[in-house]
């Protein structure tokens, strides 16, 4: 039974938060002592008066020392921190009459309780501790920033579905220099390619029951069109490059004439600045 007990308040105390330091600012007026904790503090906070002391109780809260300072002040004259079964008590201990306010900080991982002077005595009664506007702000704030980066990756989503489509449907009817406009490229095949040199090749293209014998690179040309299935295997297309060789060294030539006249044209026409 005692095994049980046990276990139900190590399990209990995982959703409670524990007191993990301290500290206490004097000023004029007033004396602030602040508490930080683990977590989030969420539990009530009760206060009564008895005689020169002022009792805070921290339902809740966990803390398993007993700390006792003295204060110098006209305000305060003692702290005290005590645990009691699941609660902490905090006792301040002052010759005249104070009135005792308690805040939490915006994140709850810490409390302000804040010791004035006061002309009227402090009644025995609860504090309401409730969640500070700019919490609730904030976790707007949070949900909002959320919804508009969804709204936002939705529409790039949408955006990029759409140029798919209309680059897909243009792609279909796009005219090129080999096939008229209107032609359903998706049907292109390609069989076969050689390379020539580093900027040329020869490709074997099956397009609409046709073949095509092309040369692709720095221009394009047709060495040959075939019926449908005129080349059936890699032999057979060894066989038709070799027939175009002759077609393909005068257009090799024809392209190693055209650069060098261009190189030659470019270096006449360039003169050096001074």
């Amino acid at each position: 039974m005692r095994v049980i007990v046990l276990f139900l308040c190590a399990t209990f105390s995982l959703y409670a938060s524990n007191l993990l330091t301290h500290n206490i600012y004097e000023r004029s007026d007033r004396i602030d002592v602040m508490l930080s904790f683990d977590a989030p503090y969420e539990g009530r906070i009760l206060q009564k008066k008895e005689g020169d002391m002022t009792i805070l109780t921290l339902e809740d809260l966990y803390f398993n020392e007993f700390v006792e300072r003295t204060i110098n002040s006209s305000i305060l004259q003692a702290l005290t921190l005590e645990p009691v079964e699941n609660s902490t008590a905090v006792l301040l201990k002052s010759n005249q009459d104070i009135s005792v306010l308690a805040s939490k900080t915006v994140d709850g991982f810490g409390l302000r309780i804040r010791a004035r002077l006061s002309s009227t005595p402090v009644q025995a009664a609860p504090l309401v501790t409730t969640p500070l506007p700019s919490t609730q702000s904030q976790s707007i704030v949070d949900g909002r920033y959320m919804l508009v980066i969804g709204i936002m990756l939705f529409l790039l989503l949408v955006l990029f579905w759409v140029k798919r489509k209309v680059a897909l449907a243009s792609s279909k009817g796009k005219a090129t220099w080999l096939f008229p406009q209107g032609s359903n490229t998706e049907a292109l095949k390609v069989l076969y390619q050689k390379p020539l040199d580093a900027a040329n090749k020869v490709v074997l293209l099956e397009f609409e029951k046709h073949q095509y014998l092309i040369v692709t690179g720095s221009s394009n040309l047709l060495l040959e069109r075939f019926g449908e299935g005129r080349v059936r295997d890699d032999g057979e297309f060894k066989n038709v490059f070799e027939q175009n060789r002759q077609k393909l060294d005068e257009y090799l030539r024809i392209q190693q004439n055209q650069l060098s006249s261009y190189k030659e044209k470019a270096s006449q026409d360039f003169t050096p600045t001074r």
